[in-house]
């Protein structure tokens, strides 16, 4: 019996290609195009992440710039309209109604008062200007000052306290023992609108712990009490200089 050989099979390599025609000069323009419109948007992500990162490193510089620190006298001042207790610390912290960075001075004011070791007299004052209308000082602030128990607020006109205290920053807080002597003065936050702990807190209280002592002082952040363009209260300040 004569027997057929099987079949040699050939297999085809399917993955191999003829060599790509060269490109039409339309297709190069086209893809050129590409390239650059790529490159474009590469440049205009960097460009945007640059302005980003310059934004926040503005904001944060700006958070943990302090305001004038002042130069409050170390006894009660004589003539002053506020009331200074005999019997107990007093603790008085100047307000601008309008400036938004002592939200975080009126939660660490609550703070402290709740930790406070004995009662304290506190007062927050509130700055209005001469050339403002009626019950500009009645603002967001102003209820949450006044949702703080046993806290007296109150309206400084004209700025009379703040100059007869001589200070020039929202947000300075001045203790003064029953005796009339400054136990601290300065800012009870650690930065612009930032609560949380910080050295002007542990200054207040441990102000109110050991009484009479050397006046410790920390930097205030917060808006001008006076010239503010900011806040749109751009007032000279009636303190004498």
């Amino acid at each position: 019996m004569r027997v057929c050989p099987a079949p040699v099979r050939q297999y085809v390599n399917s993955s191999r290609t003829p060599a790509d025609p060269a490109p039409t000069p339309q297709q190069a323009r086209v893809r050129q195009s590409g390239v650059r419109a790529s490159r474009r948007v590469l440049w205009l992500l960097a460009a945007w992440g640059l302005v980003v990162l310059l934004g926040f490193g503005a904001l944060a510089q700006y958070a943990n710039t302090a305001g004038e620190p002042g130069a409050p006298p170390h006894e009660w001042p004589a003539g002053s309209a506020l009331d200074h207790n005999l019997d107990r610390p007093t603790l008085l912290v100047f307000l601008h109604p309008h400036c938004p960075c002592s939200r975080a001075s009126v939660e660490e004011l609550s703070q402290i008062l709740a930790r406070a070791p004995d009662p304290v007299d506190t007062r927050i004052v509130f700055v209005r200007l001469q050339s403002v209308p009626p019950s500009w000082e009645q603002t967001d602030l102003w209820s949450a000052a006044s949702a703080i128990p046993v806290v007296r607020v109150s309206v400084d006109d004209g700025g009379r306290e703040a100059c007869r205290f001589r200070v020039a920053t929202s947000g300075t807080t001045l203790l003064y023992g029953a005796s009339g002597g400054l136990l601290f003065h300065g800012g009870i936050t650690g930065a612009r609108g930032h609560a949380g702990d910080n050295a002007g807190v542990d200054g207040v209280l441990s102000g109110l712990r050991a009484g009479r002592s050397e006046p410790q002082q920390t930097p205030v952040f917060g808006c001008p009490l006076f010239d503010s363009p900011a806040l749109s209260t751009q007032e000279v300040s009636p303190c004498p200089h």
